[in-house]
């Protein structure tokens, strides 16, 4: 196993075992050769550092030349990760930057409202650029 790999098992798994098995064996039956990249292919995982990029950048307030595109790439250009796992890597990110009590709670408000809807068979794309829009606009009254 390649260096990385490992880290992004658990990355994966998030403490569950079967989900670190499922990776490995997925990985294991393309090649002797893991790497992160593989286990996050393999999953339909964004890497973490992607994500960060995609809070970041939607907290900055840069929705239609950097959050939007991000999103986008990540859902429909990739075409592999599934809107659902995204909120859940979003909701990870979020509990681990350094943002105001409050703007933290609003922003996994908007990842509560967004996960709902799409439950209830909404428009993916429609509740995903509504989502990265809210955190934009819910960053940008937080700075003022």
């Amino acid at each position: 196993m390649q260096p990385g790999a490992e880290d992004a098992i658990v990355y994966v798994a998030q403490g569950d075992m079967r989900k670190a098995i499922n990776a490995l064996q997925g990985a294991a039956i393309v090649t002797t050769q893991i790497n992160e990249d593989m286990i996050y292919e393999i999953t339909s995982t964004a890497r973490p550092e992607e994500i960060a990029g995609l809070m970041q950048t939607s907290v900055a307030g840069d929705y239609e030349g950097g959050a939007e595109a991000l999103v986008h790439d990540l859902l429909y250009s990739r075409g592999d990760i599934a809107p659902n796992e995204l909120i859940n890597q979003m909701y990870r990110s979020i509990i681990k930057i350094p943002l105001e009590r409050r703007l933290k709670t609003q922003l996994i408000a908007h990842l509560g409202e967004t996960d709902f809807r799409l439950s209830e068979g909404a428009n993916s794309e429609i509740q995903m650029e509504a989502l990265i829009a809210n955190i934009v606009l819910s960053a940008d009254a937080a700075r003022q």
